[in-house]
């Protein structure tokens, strides 16, 4: 039984086609597509005596999806850590849409425009859906203490206005059946929805997945490859997908950037890196 993913990358842009999808949601102006958002350049870091990043470069358009893959410990959650602010590089810079990352902390980033889906799950297991993705609006929540507390007032009106854009995600991702449902009680497919629902939350520039597919079934990669062409096409977000299934990173990634050893191997379109004589020696073997 053939078990690859395949997704039919010729179907019609549905950005125009579905209306107003997210419509609270800030997208780029479809002329601003496929220009420059993020550029990574030259970066090194070392733990201990190992270089886990070493000369990495990397930049990402507004409107793709680029994904970043390598044999394990190749440091490719490592460069999405310094994207983030969980690490510092030793040297290089980071900049998205000309604002310079390193030395800046996680939550500046954040507001800067980046949000990350992490590969192990980071839900609040007892709260339902609706209220996990809420909590992807709270850089959003001016409200104070006795506000928020009471539930009245301005506070109430924040909330309110908040939790119908969190409707707009729930429905974005097919998820109204299990909106009230405390997500521990859901498949491993639903929970990784629902952290992509939390970071679309946060209004992101660019949305970075660490093996958002890893651990599932056919027909749950099917279902989160075609949202993630969604987020791109309907959305507008560029994407950085760190993945070890080649059949999914193939077939929805507008370029492919592959490292080994700290260090950027071949970068351009899936199927030039495929055919790269030292991409197949090094990670994809014959």
């Amino acid at each position: 039984m053939n078990m690859s993913v395949r997704v039919d990358r010729h179907l019609p842009p549905s950005w125009e086609s579905r209306g107003e999808i997210l419509s609270y949601f800030p997208r780029a102006p479809r002329e601003s597509l496929g220009q420059p958002l993020l550029d990574v350049r030259d970066i090194t870091l070392a733990f201990g005596g190992v270089k886990a990043v070493n000369g990495m470069s990397l930049d990402v358009k507004r409107g793709e999806i680029h994904a970043l893959v390598g044999p394990n410990g190749a440091g490719k959650s490592t460069v999405l850590n310094c994207i983030c602010g969980y690490y510092k590089p030793a040297t290089g810079s980071i900049t998205l849409d000309g604002h310079q990352l390193v030395g800046q902390a996680p939550d500046k980033i954040a507001r800067l425009g980046v949000a990350r889906v992490f590969q192990r799950i980071e839900l609040f297991r007892r709260m339902t859906v609706l209220e996990n993705i809420l909590v992807g609006r709270h850089r959003f929540m001016k409200g104070g203490v006795l506000q928020s507390g009471w539930f009245w007032g301005k506070g109430y009106r924040q909330e309110s206005g908040h939790q119908q854009q969190v409707e707009e995600i729930i429905e974005f991702l097919n998820l109204q059946h299990v909106r009230r449902s405390p997500v521990g009680s859901l498949s491993y497919g639903l929970q990784k929805r629902v952290e992509i629902g939390r970071a679309l939350a946060a209004e992101p520039q660019l949305l970075l997945l660490d093996e958002p597919v890893a651990g599932m079934n056919l027909e749950e990669k099917e279902d989160v490859t075609r949202y993630l062409l969604d987020i791109r096409d309907e959305v507008g977000l560029s994407v950085v997908l760190v993945e070890h299934e080649m059949d999914v990173v193939m077939d929805i990634s507008d370029r492919v950037t592959v490292m080994s050893f700290g260090c950027p191997i071949a970068s351009g379109l899936p199927e030039t890196v495929r055919r790269n004589p030292e991409v197949i020696r090094n990670y994809l073997g014959a």
